[in-house]
């Protein structure tokens, strides 16, 4: 169910494929996760927590190809003939009958790249995904509450706030930041249709 069709995006004359990842990714995610966790001040896994060898980024790959209710797609670009993945999100349920019509996602986008409409595009790709998902219902994703930048993207894309986890994330003593639950139903719901 994972594999999907390649998307290609232009990010204002940036060339941009977005497409599953494969195994020649497996460096360029632990690459692109050490560099998420030292950029961005809303990321929420630390480098310490993060699957840090080419095995466990394989194995991690095998699994989104291979699982009925997750997904991840990754952002590509050319540098001197090479190619660099400068993003990544991924998706998945709970993995349980009852719970498999919603899950959740987390995006990153190198910071050098944002604000090119990668994260947009990445995210559509997804939502295109779930649309075609014989299950998926509703996508879900958690935002710190400071992160006003990216919540205004989701609600541009459609995504509605939720509701909020008060003090979900601890960044340090004494240093609590809310959870913002934001969903977008992709399918109506079954008595609506």
């Amino acid at each position: 169910m994972a594999l999907f069709r390649n998307h290609e995006h232009d990010a204002r004359g940036l060339h941009v494929l977005i497409r599953c990842p494969v195994d020649r990714d497996a460096a360029g995610m632990i690459a692109h996760a050490k560099r998420s966790t030292e950029e961005g001040e809303h990321y929420l896994i630390e480098w310490d927590e993060h699957v840090q060898t080419i095995e466990g980024q394989l194995e991690r790959i095998r699994r989104y190809r291979e699982g009925e209710y997750q997904v991840a797609f990754v952002a590509i670009i050319e540098v001197d003939g090479e190619e660099q993945l400068i993003g990544e999100i991924s998706f998945r349920t709970l993995g349980r009958r009852r719970a498999n019509h919603r899950g959740m996602f987390g995006i990153s986008v190198a910071a050098a790249y944002q604000g090119r409409g990668i994260g947009r595009a990445m995210i559509q790709h997804l939502l295109d995904w779930a649309c075609k998902h014989p299950t998926i219902e509703i996508v879900a994703l958690g935002c710190y509450a400071e992160n006003t930048r990216a919540q205004k993207l989701y609600r541009e894309i459609g995504f509605v706030e939720e509701g909020r986890a008060v003090d979900m994330f601890k960044t340090g003593p004494g240093e609590y930041h809310d959870d913002v639950i934001m969903t977008l139903r992709v399918k109506p719901r079954e008595v609506d249709r």
